[in-house]
């Protein structure tokens, strides 16, 4: 159980549980849409998308893309 517990340890748990790379990928793009649905990511949702890649160990290069797909769809 992670109840009570802080941010990274349900990072933790939800990438341990994500052991597939498409998985973890789906819920990184999951979260930046869910961000992205007002049009606008602030600060504090840039730093959990932030968090997120590293706990879910992404590339950089999925991120930007992802980041600039998400930016497209948006237009």
């Amino acid at each position: 159980l992670v109840e009570g517990q802080g941010v990274d340890v349900r990072l933790n748990a939800i990438a341990q549980g994500l052991v597939k790379i498409e998985h973890r990928q789906n819920a990184f793009s999951l979260a930046l849409e869910v961000c992205m649905a007002d049009g606008l990511a602030d600060p504090n949702e840039k730093e959990l998308l932030r968090i997120l890649a590293e706990h879910l160990e992404l590339s950089s290069e999925f991120i930007d893309a992802q980041i600039k797909l998400a930016m497209g769809a948006g237009s």
